[in-house]
């Protein structure tokens, strides 16, 4: 039983790392981002545009949101299992390329 919530708890995390990273910085996601983000020439920063502008930006603030529901549907959908290990090794092998580079 504790080894259940010991892969719960990777698996979730790992997966939960991707969904985050791709909300808020993927370039796939860009154009969806647009919609919440001005980009301000002086700084040369995105600036949100309002409270959920302010949530995409942010990966503490989303990835918080994201693991929730990513817990929630792990425990409550048999079949998400799949997705959580899917996601979990995208996470895994985008590390490696970053460590390869």
């Amino acid at each position: 039983m504790e080894f259940q919530y010991l892969l719960a708890m990777i698996l979730i995390s790992l997966s939960s790392a991707r969904l985050t990273r791709l909300l808020v910085s993927d370039n796939i996601l860009e154009p969806f981002r647009a919609k919440f983000l001005d980009f301000d020439n002086i700084q040369e920063v995105f600036v949100p545009k309002n409270k959920l502008g302010y949530l995409i930006h942010c990966s503490w603030c989303s990835g918080l949101w994201i693991t929730a529901l990513n817990a929630a549907c792990y425990f409550y959908i048999d079949w998400y299992f799949y997705v959580a290990l899917v996601l979990s090794a995208a996470y895994i092998q985008g590390f490696l390329n970053t460590i390869e580079k």
